[in-house]
């Protein structure tokens, strides 16, 4: 059965082993930060279940936003998913809409800038691909 696992599965798990590394550390620190300010004491055991937890619920978000794009017939997650994931989260929505806005705004305000550029003169274009377009 272990004859079955290619190279791109190996590698795949070793980013979610690396993920969840970081995400269990980043855990303990903050438990370890908070345990000194309200003078408590945070076992092993408990900083693994938090950051076991918040793994899980990162992927259910994942999975969510992925199935909100799909359901737009979209291939690409964006700004209204993380939306409408965070949704029954008023504070989190609003957060997250305004974040939305602010950068709305100055993709807006780069535009017009872009405009005025234009009309004084020629520049040079730069495009990026992203990971997938690059392995088309």
């Amino acid at each position: 059965m272990a004859d079955n696992i290619t190279d791109d599965d190996y590698e795949s798990l070793q980013y979610q082993q690396r993920l969840k590394a970081a995400l269990h550390y980043t855990t303990m620190k903050i438990c370890q930060q908070q345990s000194s300010e309200l003078d408590v004491v945070c076992t092993k055991q408990l900083v693994a279940s938090i950051s076991e937890t918040a793994w899980r619920q990162c992927q259910k978000f994942a999975e969510d936003m992925e199935m909100f794009a799909k359901h737009a017939k979209r291939t690409t997650v964006n700004a209204d998913d993380i939306k409408m994931l965070t949704r029954r989260s008023g504070s989190l929505h609003k957060y997250v809409s305004g974040v939305h806005e602010k950068l709305n705004e100055n993709k807006q305000d780069g535009k017009k800038q872009k405009k005025s550029k234009k009309k004084a003169g020629p520049s040079t274009t730069v495009t990026m691909e992203t990971d997938e377009e690059s392995n088309m």
